[in-house]
């Protein structure tokens, strides 16, 4: 098990706010997000009348999804107190000691009155901005499975960390440096290969988690290997070598991940056009999971 580098002592605030106002602006965000074809599928899956509602009040959507998302939290209002009241009880015991050690991991000094804002949100998905992450409660509140707030807490927590890290390596935002794409998969290969390390693997209950759907089939070569768990292995060979500094790493994987992104730029192309829905076709799974290969994929 590695030895966790000092930071200093200062802990962040977390805390949860019902907003049901910004839950209905995720809404509306997502149903149109350029970026995110998939995301407008998945609403209208987990809600099959939402289109027809939409498609009849054409001219007034925002009030409309406004009082939709309203009457959704009216008919759930108990559980949805439950749920919150259970997020704010595991912050002290399982969410400080995880943000603690991802500091220690990624080598993060806290600034002082550091604060984090979750909120959460009736869409499938956990979006977050910036400083303001939502993590979604609809699969409880549908029976499925329970929130696990700690661990959406720190998968998002550790993108704006890592926005830190890059602004002060780069000397502007990471996006205007790396452009979204590269910027996209970075964060989202980092967070499981940080998640899967001692003590948040433990703490948040994180079991082989290889990253959201998208990364989940996508293999590197030569050694076929998926592609978080290839940077998680990259991460402990580095962290083993004299002079390690996680900004060190970062830059590796930036490095290798400009040589491959035009090859993960046809992944995403793949995934907004078909989302899930590639893991039930073979044909289009086989070539989803076809290993990108490089030279910098060593």
């Amino acid at each position: 098990m590695q030895k966790l580098a000092k930071t200093n002592t200062s802990a962040p605030r977390v805390q949860v706010v019902l907003d049901k106002e910004r839950d209905t602006t995720q809404f509306i965000k997502y149903l149109a997000h350029p970026r995110f074809p998939q995301h407008q599928q998945n609403i209208l899956a987990a809600y099959p009348d939402l289109g027809q509602i939409l498609t009849n009040a054409a001219d007034d959507q925002e009030y409309v999804m406004s009082a939709f998302v309203r009457e959704e939290y009216s008919a759930h209002s108990k559980d949805v107190e439950r749920i919150v009241a259970e997020a704010e009880e595991s912050i002290a015991n399982v969410v400080l000691p995880c943000l603690k050690a991802l500091a220690e991991l990624m080598q993060y000094t806290w600034p002082d009155n550091r604060e984090f804002t979750a909120i959460p949100t009736l869409l499938p998905f956990s979006p977050f901005e910036g400083d303001i992450f939502y993590f979604s409660i609809l699969a409880e509140l549908r029976g499925r499975n329970k929130v696990n707030f700690p661990f959406v807490a720190i998968h998002e927590i550790s993108h704006q960390l890592l926005y830190d890290e890059l602004a002060n390596l780069y000397g502007r935002p990471a996006r205007e440096e790396l452009g979204w794409l590269l910027l996209h998969y970075l964060q989202e290969i980092l967070a499981p290969v940080l998640m899967n390390q001692e003590p948040i693997r433990t703490l948040a209950h994180v079991t082989e988690y290889y990253g959201n759907p998208n990364l989940q089939h996508i293999y590197v070569s030569p050694s076929e290997i998926q592609i978080s768990e290839y940077f998680r292995q990259r991460y402990d060979a580095a962290h083993k070598r004299a002079g390690y500094t996680f900004l060190g790493y970062i830059k590796d994987v930036v490095t290798t991940l400009r040589a491959i992104e035009m090859d993960l730029a046809e992944h995403q192309e793949m995934w907004n056009k078909h989302g899930a829905s590639l893991y039930k076709d073979q044909s289009l799974l086989a070539v989803y999971r076809r290993p990108i290969t490089n030279a910098a994929l060593v």
